[in-house]
C-alpha cells in the first residue's frame, strides 16, 4: 500500500509540473489554445487527402464519427467528451478499451521496437504501443468494432470511392488506387499519416517550447518546477518525458 501511494504522488507531482510547463497561453475562457491550421495550399496532395479523410465522417458503419470526434484539435488532438473514462464509438452503447491516445506529437513516437540498452520496449502507437508507427495506427479505429465499427477493409475503400475526394485518392496513388482494396486501404492509412506529421498535430506553442527557443522565461515557480522534473532523485518525470 506503502507504495503504490508513492507512486501515485509520483505521477501527481509530474503531472502538476507537466501542467505548468508545457500550459498553453489561454483566451478569456480559459480553454487551452492548441488549434494551428496549416492552409491547405500549404500541404502536399498526399498531405491533403490524409486531411479529408481524418475528417470524413462517413467512413464510420453507420456514418457519424470520423478520427476528427475522438482526436479533437482543440483538445490537443485527444478525445474532446471528458465525461467518460474510454472512449465512445460510434454505436452510442458501445466504449473502447481505453480512451484514445492524444495524436498531438505522435509522429515523435519512434516506431515500436526494443531499445538493447534500456533493455525494454520502446515507442509505437496506442497506449501499449501495439501498432509499430503511424500507419498501423491508422488502420485499427474504422475496423474496430468498439469505435468506427467498419466490417471490412472494402467497406471503408468503397466509401472513399463515393466521396468527393476520391479524385485526389487516384491523383495521389494512382489510377488503379481503388483495383486492390487491401492496398487502398493501407494507402488511406498513409495519407492519413502523413497529415498526422504537419504542423497541425506539432505546433510546439506551448511555453515551455518558447522557453527552450529563447523566447520566454519561466518564473521561479516555473524553474523550481523544471528542476523538480528534471532530478534524477526527485521527480525524474524526464526520464519518460524527455525534453
Amino acid at each position: 500500500m506503502r507504495r503504490f501511494v508513492v507512486v501515485l504522488i509520483g505521477f501527481l507531482i509530474c503531472f502538476w509540473v507537466l501542467d505548468i510547463l508545457v500550459g498553453q497561453d489561454r483566451p478569456a475562457g480559459g480553454d487551452p489554445v492548441f488549434t494551428y491550421k496549416v492552409p491547405e495550399a500549404e500541404l502536399t496532395p498526399r498531405q491533403l487527402l490524409g486531411k479529408k479523410l481524418f475528417n470524413d465522417r462517413n467512413l464510420s458503419e453507420p456514418a457519424g464519427q470520423g478520427c476528427v470526434d475522438c482526436h479533437a484539435p482543440g483538445s490537443g488532438f485527444a478525445n474532446p467528451n471528458s465525461d467518460y473514462p474510454d472512449s465512445q464509438g460510434v454505436k452510442k452503447d458501445r466504449f473502447g478499451n481505453r480512451n484514445d491516445l492524444p495524436a498531438g506529437y505522435a509522429a515523435f513516437s519512434p516506431d515500436f521496437h526494443y531499445d538493447q540498452e534500456e533493455e525494454l520496449y520502446v515507442g509505437g502507437q496506442f497506449w501499449d504501443g501495439r501498432a509499430k508507427d503511424l500507419i498501423e495506427q491508422a488502420k485499427g479505429p474504422f475496423l474496430n468494432p468498439l469505435e468506427m465499427a467498419n466490417p471490412d477493409e472494402k467497406t471503408v475503400v468503397d466509401k472513399i470511392k463515393q466521396s468527393d475526394y476520391a479524385d485526389l485518392f487516384r491523383q495521389v496513388f494512382g489510377e488503379k488506387a481503388f483495383d486492390d482494396p487491401q492496398q487502398a486501404y493501407h494507402y488511406a492509412a498513409v495519407a492519413i499519416a502523413e497529415f498526422e506529421k504537419t504542423r497541425e498535430f506539432s505546433p510546439f506553442s506551448s511555453k515551455y517550447d518558447y522557453y527552450l527557443k529563447g523566447k520566454a522565461s519561466l518564473t521561479e515557480q516555473e524553474l523550481r518546477g523544471l528542476k523538480l522534473f528534471e532530478a534524477e532523485d526527485k521527480g525524474n518525470c524526464a526520464a519518460c518525458h524527455p525534453s
